[in-house]
């Protein structure tokens, strides 16, 4: 019979051995209460139950991801566009305007202390000057009001110019692919994307990379859209849209980069243990620590003291 076959699932016996089940009673006085343990096995396996119920259909609904065209034509599709690339995040900086405004607010404080040194000059009441407590010209304390809103304006601003100039300008490349979509799609009336023909004062808001590095990665997604139009990131059904991920072009151009590193830094190592002399392993030393410094300075961002630093090490 099949209750006597190989396991009794109740007393736990199997082929002939007995695995005796554990008594409550010793369990609640040397472990914890049983009950919570089979509240918790009872919930665990209701939530499998959902899981396994609603899990599959969740998994079929959601597997395409929205696209650029699934937004309705101009400003949403645009501005899925942008946000669908880093790259693409490209807005005016408005250099002009802001150097305008802090010039104007500038001028402003400087009349308002011209003015309080004039007050101060012709103060009848010196102790009004000696003591601020006692100051009864109200026309002086007017001033040192207005004095204080504009110089909270005039830091408000430069710190926002501060901001904004740390943003790096805008690959002419990406201007150029944001202005022939706009030139297919026609998502945007003209007047309104004028903004990307005044390139002088684009800035981009993804954060700047590596100079070497971001040339490698735009390099590497040209070479890919020429070797394979098919292997894109599927951000829009257009087939004239090939946007490759960034961490695909980041990791191909890693892997390209890291090599050529190994190189610069170990040939010479190799040159040296191959020479005898030690003039001509002073010179070897001397040039490619050259070498290295000048490849540093032209292709990366570093600061001088970290050239300094590199050149020591």
């Amino acid at each position: 019979m099949a209750a006597q076959s190989d396991i009794d699932i109740e007393c736990g016996d199997k082929a002939g051995s007995q695995i005796h089940p554990i008594e409550k009673n010793a369990f609640q006085q040397h472990f914890v209460p049983y009950w919570p343990v089979a509240f918790l096995q009872d919930f665990l396996s209701f939530c499998g139950s959902i899981r396994s119920k609603y899990g599959t259909r969740r998994k079929t609904e959601n597997t395409r991801p929205f696209q650029v065209e699934d937004y309705p034509n101009g400003y949403p599709r645009y501005s899925a566009l942008m946000a669908s690339h880093e790259s693409f995040q490209i807005v005016r900086r408005f250099s002009n305007l802001r150097t305008r405004l802090l010039l104007l607010h500038q001028d402003r404080i400087s009349r308002l202390e011209k003015k309080l040194e004039a007050i101060d000059k012709h103060e009848s009441s010196p102790l009004f000057l000696a003591s601020s407590r006692r100051d009864g010209n109200e026309e002086r304390q007017t001033v040192l009001f207005d004095i204080e809103e504009a110089l909270k304006t005039h830091d408000d601003l430069i710190d926002r110019n501060f901001r904004i100039l740390g943003f790096p300008a805008a690959r002419p490349r990406d201007v150029a692919s944001l202005q022939n979509w706009q030139s297919a799609n026609a998502c945007m009336s003209r007047e309104e994307q004028e903004y990307l023909s005044r390139r002088e004062d684009l800035l981009c808001i993804s954060t700047p990379g590596d100079g070497f590095l971001s040339w490698l990665e735009q390099t590497v997604s040209e070479k890919l859209l020429a070797l394979s139009k098919n292997n894109r990131s599927n951000i829009s059904r257009d087939p004239r849209v090939h946007v490759y991920s960034r961490n695909t072009t980041n990791i191909v151009a890693r892997t390209i980069l890291t090599p050529l590193m190994i190189v610069v830094l170990l040939i010479p190592v190799i040159i040296c243990n191959a020479v005898a002399s030690p003039n001509a392993r002073l010179a070897i030393v001397i040039f490619a620590t050259s070498i290295f410094l000048t490849i540093l300075s032209l292709f990366t961002k570093g600061k001088m003291l970290d050239l300094v630093v590199a050149g020591a090490t």
